[in-house]
């Protein structure tokens, strides 16, 4: 009895011995029940899994299909950067302008409010450049929004929907399922970037971690998540290039209409400058006219018909033999003589092409020809690089075809599967059985015993 084997607190272990002993059935009962309890539960359960699924890069041989379009990239950014080196306004038509013959001030390129000389193409306007760890994050950051895995779980019927009471409940089962889904990257970035590494990852490539009891579900959800986010991904690639070919194609519309209205605005500058210059030469003979004609009738009223100034010979030099003083500022005009002054005004009254008389008009005229016959503009209009930049994109690159594109790969076939140990699960039944049992002899032990005092007790 209990109350036998304890003397000064101190515990008998032969009368526990003995009482395990006696018990021993009971003991033995009891283990066999939670064993028993245990290989039922693996009989009519299905049995949980840890899945490991590697993210592997492409390979070399996709990498090289990729190097036809990676040129195309590059032909892209040099046709953006030649776009971009072409100045607006005067500077496109090489006008060299001196310091007698300079246009308005506010057609200079610095100072022309209508002048876009800083048409700077964005990074956005050249195509995405393509490699295989490009395309990798690409697939893991697609991935990682698990959006993908949530839509394969519905797809597949991973969770039962009839055991949920409403599609809410079904919907956050799926979300929490689905964020069960474990993304982790190469062992070495996974240990510096979450402090983690876990036993059983592959440390070379990226891993995919999750537990569940149905591997023919889980396998079909890998295949759709694996065609699913490259077909994304390359939707996604084709999409983007195609916004950034339309930045560029814009690029060059605009700089094709600042061109044209450039040239339209130097054009008239130069026509302005051409029509002024008649303008003032006319004002300067009508000028010259009426003071000649006063001058004529001065030297008629005083009689003097020839020219009554000196001629200075300087004999026979090497450089000239004479030369003909020009009448001083102070002396009258009339003194040439109304003769020669109307012989002049004749001549100036008789011309017929005054252009040859406006200085500076000629270079004007060479300007404004050199501007009209430019044609840089028209050949800007003829360049098809964009358009041949499409046509390669769709006939030489993987992105374009149907079926040839893969940004990565899940390796499905290689997958580890760590499975729950039957024979932990059942030696653990087995002690947690005996612990039982033992409990139980020495609780029943000690209800028989004051059952036994108290009956004498009575007595």
């Amino acid at each position: 009895m209990l109350n036998n084997f304890k003397t000064n607190d101190d515990i008998n272990i032969v009368e526990l011995l003995k009482i395990i002993y006696e018990g021993k059935w009971k003991i033995v009962l009891i283990v066999l029940i939670s064993i028993i309890s245990a290989y039922g539960y693996l009989l009519n359960t299905k049995s949980h899994f840890k899945a490991i699924t590697n993210i592997k890069p492409i390979g070399a041989i996709e990498r090289n299909k990729y190097i036809d379009y990676n040129n195309i990239v590059s032909m892209t950014k040099e046709f953006a950067g030649e776009l971009q080196s072409i100045k607006s306004g005067p500077d496109i038509y090489n006008l060299a302008l001196d310091n007698n013959l300079t246009l308005d001030n506010n057609l200079t390129l610095d100072n022309n409010p209508i002048l876009d000389e800083n048409i700077i193409l964005d990074e956005n306007a050249y195509l995405l450049k393509i490699t295989d760890k490009i395309l990798l994050n690409l697939y893991f950051e697609s991935l990682n929004e698990k959006t993908i895995f949530e839509d394969a779980i519905r797809k597949f019927n991973l969770l039962d929907k009839s055991k949920y009471k409403n599609d809410l409940s079904y919907n956050e089962a799926i979300i929490r399922l689905a964020s069960d889904i474990k993304l982790f990257l190469p062992d070495n970035e996974t240990t510096a970037v979450t402090g983690i590494s876990l036993k059983n990852l592959e440390k070379n490539y990226h891993n995919i971690v999750f537990s569940f009891n149905d591997y023919n579900k889980w396998k079909k959800v890998l295949e759709y998540v694996d065609e699913y986010t490259s077909r994304l991904i390359k939707n996604i690639i084709m999409e983007e290039n195609r916004k950034r070919l339309m930045i560029l194609r814009n690029q060059k519309n605009k700089k094709i209409e600042n061109l044209k209205k450039d040239r339209k605005y130097i054009l008239q500058d130069l026509s302005n400058k051409i029509k002024n210059m008649e303008l003032d030469y006319d004002r300067e003979i009508n000028d010259k006219l009426q003071f000649l004609k006063e001058q004529s009738k001065l030297a008629e009223i005083l009689g003097i018909a020839k020219n009554t100034l000196e001629v200075r010979s300087y004999g026979d030099q090497d450089t000239f033999s004479s030369f003909i003083q020009q009448t001083p500022s102070s002396e009258p005009y009339y003194l040439k003589g109304y003769e020669a002054i109307n012989g002049e005004i004749k001549l100036i009254s008789t011309r017929t092409e005054k252009k040859p008389f406006i200085t500076g008009l000629i270079q004007l005229e060479q300007k404004k020809r050199d501007v009209e016959q430019n044609r840089e503009i028209e050949r800007l209009e003829e360049v098809s690089t964009i358009e041949e930049i499409e046509l390669a994109l769709k006939s030489t690159t993987p992105v374009s075809h149907e079926n040839n594109f893969s940004a990565a790969s899940l390796d499905i076939t290689a997958t580890r599967l760590i499975l729950p140990n039957k024979n932990r699960l059942l030696f653990l039944s087995l002690v947690i059985g005996l612990i039982i049992g033992i409990i139980y002899t020495f609780i029943d032990n000690s209800f028989q015993s004051h059952r036994i005092n108290w009956k004498k007790k009575i007595k």
